[in-house]
């Protein structure tokens, strides 16, 4: 059974492909996963999952500290599914508020 502890998003600027890193249990094992965007290349599975105690140890060898990226692709892209969407609804609300306190000065700025 997975469980997502964390999950987070990175860029790169602009001379890189924009990643998530997500943080999950597995079993009792603790993972790392790396999701690159692949801008709609639907051919190809860019993740990465390595065990956050063997890197921990300095293991990044192949067939030691390696998975199928495929296994856990699915779980994972629902994962950033579900925070994409939560920071779209964060983003929208802020908008909203910031709009919302724009006019409210705007008002004061007329009244004055």
């Amino acid at each position: 059974m997975l469980h997502l502890k964390s999950i987070a998003h990175y860029r790169n600027g602009v001379c890189g492909v924009p990643f998530h890193v997500v943080l999950f249990k597995d079993g009792k094992d603790t993972m790392l996963g790396i999701k690159f965007d692949n801008s709609g290349d639907s051919l190809n599975v860019y993740t990465a999952v390595f065990n956050v105690e063997k890197l921990a140890a300095g293991d990044i060898a192949f067939a030691s500290n390696s998975y199928r990226g495929d296994v856990f692709d699915e779980p994972i892209k629902g994962w950033i599914k579900d925070f994409n969407d939560e920071w779209d609804r964060k983003a929208t609300e802020g908008a909203a508020m910031l709009t919302a306190q724009k006019l409210a000065y705007d008002e004061t700025v007329e009244a004055a």
